[in-house]
């Protein structure tokens, strides 16, 4: 494989509506064939893709600046907190246990998920579906945390990434503690 990427069919929230969006991320060129426009012409088949599904947006995730020639604009600033995952995962929890969550939770993350995200623009459509494959064993990309309280009730959850060593891209908390 010289170049290859990554097209995730998804459903974005703008406004009260979802829309049909396709993600783009992993654009990636061997270094040996680097120079040849192999991406240029993945992110042309990509526009042609994106197209011919009808989709309302395309989302570019890469390098800032890396699709301008392509007619792409950068309209997403990220908000970003810093908080040590160990110390989370590993501190002292109270009464408030932390697990590694599983398929079985899949209905209750999802809930999770729109509560705390569902109703936002720029929030995806997540279907039973797609959180049960978030969670499947042997996930090698992310696996998801989950805080109870004393009653049984999830309180929080944390979408931990391994392959981004300390990176979490979903974080929810019912209260402080």
């Amino acid at each position: 494989i010289a170049s290859a990427c990554l097209v995730y069919a998804r459903q974005i929230r703008i406004g009260y509506s979802y829309v049909p969006v396709a993600c783009v991320g992993a654009v990636f060129t061997d270094p040996e064939f680097r120079g040849r426009g192999l991406a240029g012409r993945l992110i042309t088949d990509i526009i042609g893709y994106a197209a011919k599904r009808r989709d309302g947006l395309l989302l570019l995730d890469g390098v800032n600046g890396l699709y301008d020639r392509f007619g792409f604009v950068s309209v997403h600033n990220w908000t970003q907190f810093t908080l040590q995952i160990d110390e989370i995962l590993n501190g002292p929890t109270a009464d408030m246990p932390i697990r590694q969550a599983t398929v079985v939770d899949a209905a209750d993350l999802q809930a999770r998920y729109f509560h705390h995200f569902g109703a936002y623009t720029g929030s995806f459509l997540r279907t039973s579906a797609l959180q049960r494959h978030h969670l499947r064993a042997g996930n090698p990309y992310s696996k998801v945390f989950i805080a109870y309280a004393a009653d049984g009730r999830s309180r929080g959850h944390m979408k931990h990434h391994t392959l981004q060593h300390g990176s979490s891209s979903e974080v929810t908390a019912d209260d402080p503690e």
